[in-house]
């Protein structure tokens, strides 16, 4: 007996399972930081970034990144910065316990993913289409805070 055939629905709803299921399997890595908290040092060490430009790139609301952003400040993860020409202009930077507790994540993470994509037949052609995607596209309007 054969089984039906696989809608365009059903199999973006596997894929989308299967997202949430990495990102769970990377929630429950024992690591400094949390899942929100490691995207936000990634991209902020690329470069400093304001908190408005950040937020966009990360797909979530000012506030959610604000909150976030302000807890890794007092852990001392992150320091804000004012531009010399323009003081009202504030940046936040990478400081060196934030890159400690990066790298700390990162290596965790790398652990965990690797054992991951180990159970697929091609883990480089996963990567690569999970790199498709990292690709940046603006957030809809009204995107849901992560």
């Amino acid at each position: 007996m054969t089984s039906p055939p696989q809608s365009d629905d059903d199999a973006l709803l596997r894929g989308i399972d299967a997202l949430l299921r990495v990102e769970r399997l990377l929630e429950r890595v024992p690591t400094p930081l949390t899942v929100p908290q490691y995207r936000i040092l990634r991209m902020v060490e690329a470069g400093g970034e304001r908190a408005a430009r950040l937020a966009e790139r990360l797909a979530v609301r000012k506030p959610t990144l604000t909150g976030v952003s302000d807890g890794l400040v007092q852990a001392g993860y992150l320091a804000r910065q004012t531009e010399a020409l323009d003081r009202r202009v504030v940046k936040l930077c990478l400081t060196e316990q934030g890159a400690a507790a990066l790298r700390e994540t990162e290596q965790a993470y790398l652990e965990r993913f690797r054992s991951v994509t180990s159970q697929v037949s091609d883990p480089a052609r996963l990567l690569a289409l999970l790199a498709e995607l990292q690709e940046p596209n603006p957030a809809p309007e009204g995107a849901i805070a992560s």
